[in-house]
């Protein structure tokens, strides 16, 4: 399944946020990003696109930047797929 996860962070922060994210060898099990992070216009907040059919992979990820981050993941579904569903559902 596929997820926007929103995040955000105090500016404080950056430094402890920074080095968490450089010390990739501590990683847990994450789920796959399938874009690059995007951040918002001058803003400590952004969002990046993820796949995994294990949500604790989510979990593990918002566990591992806390306390200095918060994140929030909404699935997301490919359009062709809703409107394939609905038209099944119209029969």
């Amino acid at each position: 399944m596929k997820y926007i996860g929103f995040w955000e962070l105090d500016p404080k922060d950056f430094d402890k946020v920074l080095k968490k994210y450089l010390d990739q060898d501590s990683w847990p099990d994450f789920p796959e990003t399938i874009t690059e992070g995007y951040g918002l216009g001058g803003e400590f907040r952004g969002f990046q696109l993820y796949e995994t059919d294990n949500p604790e992979h989510l979990t593990n990820l918002a566990l591992y930047y806390a306390p200095e981050m918060e994140f929030t993941f909404t699935p997301i579904f490919e359009i062709a797929k809703i409107v394939e569903a609905y038209q099944k559902m119209q029969k």
